[in-house]
């Protein structure tokens, strides 16, 4: 490969003009595509364990193959979908890089598609009608790099209407460059979902302010952080022999988290079902599964 791009383990970054090349040389070398996004794989992993939950994903996907996949596969996997179809820019991508035997992972995003979610596609009647279905949204810091003001919308109407809101802390770059906006975003939340350098990141620059009603740090094989009623818990994380890709294991956790919470179940149970399906899905190649396999 003759582009070269230096990238720590376990980061994220945005795709940008001088590591194009190096998107395209990885996309000529037939990879392969697992259908994924954090919220995406959030979604699916929430829908397959909780199977009789109404699940609802919102988002934008090219008028391309890629975003038919997307597509095909919610619908095989009974995630409800509402998703905008454009021909001004293609499905976002995600080029992920494996290092260590599976052990570490590095992203590199292309939002496409995604990036064009509009104050408009918010007001459309059918949107509008599953958000009134609705009596939690899960939302990641990421959508703050599409549109600030879509993210805040969301999170007013569901706080007015008082319902759930979980959100993600997504990455550290997000956080940098958003921090006033995140804040927001974690003043505002009834669960707060992120991993170990995201928080560190958080307190850093701004500072965290202890009092949410729930929060959970993931941190990759040590024990699962949780601060709840003023109190930190931990919960242990078994070891996992056959790792094979760990992509997708925090949104997994979220996943396997909320298919819990929303059902009302313990905290411990909640807890316990997203470390399950963290375990799970990085003996994995991508945030996959197979549906024959459940829970509990």
């Amino acid at each position: 490969m003759s582009s070269k791009i230096f990238i720590e383990a376990d980061r994220a970054i945005r795709a940008q003009p001088h590591n194009e090349e190096l998107v395209k040389e990885i996309l000529d070398l037939n990879p392969t595509y697992s259908p994924g996004g954090s919220i995406t794989n959030t979604a699916r992993i929430a829908r397959w364990i909780s199977k009789d939950r109404r699940v609802i994903f919102v988002g934008v996907v090219g008028n391309d193959v890629y975003g038919e996949k997307i597509s095909n596969k919610l619908k095989e996997e009974n995630v409800d979908c509402y998703l905008v179809t454009t021909d001004l820019e293609e499905t976002g991508k995600c080029i992920v890089l494996n290092s260590d035997n599976g052990k570490h992972r590095s992203l590199i995003t292309d939002l496409g598609a995604s990036k064009l979610f509009s104050s408009k596609d918010l007001q459309n009647n059918i949107l509008q009608d599953k958000m009134t279905q609705s009596s939690f949204v899960y939302i990641s810091t990421f959508f703050l790099g599409i549109s600030v003001d879509v993210t805040r919308s969301i999170i007013n109407y569901f706080k007015e209407c008082n319902k759930k809101i979980i959100v993600n802390l997504g990455a550290t770059f997000i956080i940098n460059i958003y921090l006033e906006n995140v804040k927001y975003l974690y003043e505002n939340a009834n669960v707060i979902i992120g991993n170990e350098e995201e928080y560190l990141n958080l307190a850093a620059v701004n500072g965290i302010d202890k009092s949410q009603n729930l929060e959970g740090i993931t941190r990759a094989s040590k024990p699962v952080l949780v601060y709840h009623n003023k109190l930190f818990k931990y919960f242990n994380v078994k070891s996992v022999k056959n790792i094979i890709d760990t992509n997708g294991a925090g949104d997994a956790f979220a996943g396997g988290f909320l298919a819990k919470y929303i059902e009302g179940e313990a905290l411990e149970d909640c807890i316990k079902c997203g470390i399950w399906c963290a375990r799970t899905i990085i003996q994995c190649v991508g945030c996959d599964f197979d549906n024959r396999m459940s829970y509990g």
